[in-house]
Order: C-alpha cells, then structure tokens, then sequence
C-alpha cells in the first residue's frame, strides 16, 4: 500500500467549527486538524438563480451508478451529473479518461456560459491562499488534462464513503499527493435535510498493488467512535473537507421542494506544494 502523510491521523480536531479560509486554515484542513472551510457569499443569489436555471433547462448528462470492476450494484443510490469522473475509470485505462475530458469540459462550460465559472473562481480563492502553484491537474507526459468541476443533484443523499486519490487513481498524476480537500459551491438546497457529516477517521485501507479498494459504501464500524461535524449548506456558499475523512450525506425529506444542486471539485496537495484540482 502506498504511503501518504496526513499528519493528525489519530487525534481529534483542535475545534469542531468550520472556519475562513486563510493561507493557515488551508494547510490545516489538508493535514486534518479542522473539519471545514467556509467561503460565505462564493456566489450571489442572481448567480445561483441562473446556474439552477441552466442546469434545468440543459439537464443532466450522466447519472452515476456506483458499481465495482465486475459490474455488480454497490448501492441503489443514484445521482445526477454534468462532467466526468476518476471513479467512474477507476478500473480503466488512463487514457479512456483522459479522452473524455473535452466532452465533459464542452458540457460543463454550456452552464458556466449561462451563470459564472465555478472552477475558475475557486481556483482563484485558493491560489489568493497558497503561496505554490495552483491549476487543473494535467498528465506530465502531455497525455492530457484532467477534468474538474462535477455538477451535481445529491437530492437523494449519499453512503458513506471516502475519496483520496493515492488509493484510486495512483496510475493518473493526482496519484502523488500526499494529502486532498473537496469542494463544493452550492446552487440550491433543501430547507430542510441534505447535511453533510464528516467523520475523523481517515481512511486507510488494506489492498495489494495491484488492487484499487472499493470506497463507496464504506462500512459503518470503520467511524464508530470516532469525533464527526455535520455541516449544512447555503446556497451561494462554498464548503472545504478534507475528503479522506469518510462522509455521508443525508437525503432531502419527502415533500421538500427544493433540490440538492452543487458544483465542485477535489484539491490535491503535492509534496512541493502544488495544489491540484480534478474530478
């Protein structure tokens, strides 16, 4: 199994809260020692209003079905999307992802045309945070840039489950960081319902090296006892995690009228500091 650090594996988090994002906050949500950021205002209500009213009218492109590499059911939870995802190829080639990626881009930016460009404004929010680097990842051999920028309705919720691309995507360039945040700006969002909790118990499985570990759903043990925090989104609000955490979503309530509407990403710190974004 590959090594990768995260520093406050073992400990709990120095306060259960969520906090701004600052240069120091970043670096501690990758190294586990908050549970989340908080960039109030991300988008204006005008902005969210029109990406809802984009999306509705475009519809959604794909619609995930979690599955492992022989093809059978790993949950009955279905989402809608808009983009391309790692975990969809994780049993795939590199490059049967990487051929994707212009389709998916051309998809995503028929939205970003009609309400902003969600990507490249976080982007900007964390290049203002860190002193390195900070971009879509892309393949050192020129074999192509990675996708970012999944557009997501999660009415229905999500199993618990957790993300860290060194476990699932070692053979793509995002496989070298040795740390990853998620984010995700809301649209729209139940009244009611649709939070986000976070478990502090970074994920850690055993497999071979020729094995990629199945993540989603994850067994319910593996965060028994361990310290959690529940966040609730507002629309025009971005969230930061650090997603090797396992988290589950719960589902919008029967009745509620409004939908679970997102758009985000991953964040991939590199050993030199780097910061990478992919989907």
């Amino acid at each position: 199994m590959p090594e990768a650090a995260i520093r406050n594996s073992a400990n709990t988090w120095r306060e259960r809260r969520e906090f701004d994002l600052t240069a120091e906050n970043l670096q501690l949500l990758f190294d586990n020692e908050i549970p989340a950021i908080r960039i109030k205002n991300f988008a204006s209500p005008d902005e969210c209003r029109s990406f809802v009213t984009a999306l509705r009218d475009i519809g959604m492109q794909h619609v995930y079905h979690f599955k492992n590499a022989d093809g059978e059911a790993l949950s009955d939870i279905t989402t809608g999307y808009i983009g391309l995802t790692h975990y969809n190829y994780r049993h795939k080639p590199n490059e049967d992802y990487l051929a994707e990626v212009p389709t998916a881009n051309a998809y995503r930016d028929r939205v970003f045309s009609r309400s902003f460009d969600a990507v490249q404004r976080m982007i900007d929010h964390i290049q203002a945070a860190n002193p390195a680097p900070v971009g879509v990842a892309s393949e050192a051999d020129g074999s192509g840039e990675l996708y970012a920028g999944i557009i997501r309705d999660a009415t229905t919720g999500g199993a618990l489950h957790a993300d860290f691309a060194p476990f699932t995507a070692r053979a793509l360039c995002v496989g070298r960081i040795n740390a990853q945040v998620g984010w995700n700006a809301w649209l729209e969002h139940p009244e009611r319902g649709g939070g986000t909790t976070v478990h502090h118990a970074p994920w850690s499985p055993e497999f071979g090296s020729s094995e990629i570990p199945e993540q989603y759903p994850l067994d319910a043990e593996l965060v028994d006892g361990h310290e959690s925090y529940t966040y609730h989104p507002t629309p025009g609000d971005a969230i930061l995690f650090n997603t090797r955490n396992p988290h589950e979503i719960e589902g919008a309530p029967p009745g509620e009228t409004h939908s679970r509407l997102q758009v985000g990403s991953f964040i991939g710190r590199l050993p030199e500091g780097d910061l990478l974004f992919w989907s």
